[in-house]
């Protein structure tokens, strides 16, 4: 089933819980299969009623962020999984011991 895509969606912030969903997904698949087409972002998207484009855009915004990413790896789409584990518990604690 396709998911229809509208220019007049209104913008609207991101909920916390949506960021650790949407975090959680990050973690799980290699940066490189981050698009509109995968069909986890898709899915994604319909379970928060978000576009599949949001949700690759904030997962591609997460990748900016991660330490075990370097520059020409983001750049050539490569994933980089080392670290990824301590950078999740770290974010935890960020986000008050809530668990993913």
């Amino acid at each position: 089933m396709l998911l229809t895509l509208t220019h007049d969606m209104p913008r609207r912030d991101w909920t916390r819980e949506e960021l650790i969903v949407a975090f959680n997904l990050y973690c799980k698949i290699p940066f490189g299969r981050i698009h509109i087409r995968n069909p986890l972002v898709i899915e994604l998207a319909r379970a928060i009623g978000r576009t599949p484009s949001a949700v690759s855009w904030k997962l591609a915004n997460f990748a900016r962020l991660d330490p075990t990413l370097s520059e020409a790896e983001y750049r050539r789409s490569l994933a980089c999984r080392e670290g990824r584990d301590r950078n999740m518990e770290r974010i935890q604690e960020r986000l008050g011991g809530t668990d993913f």
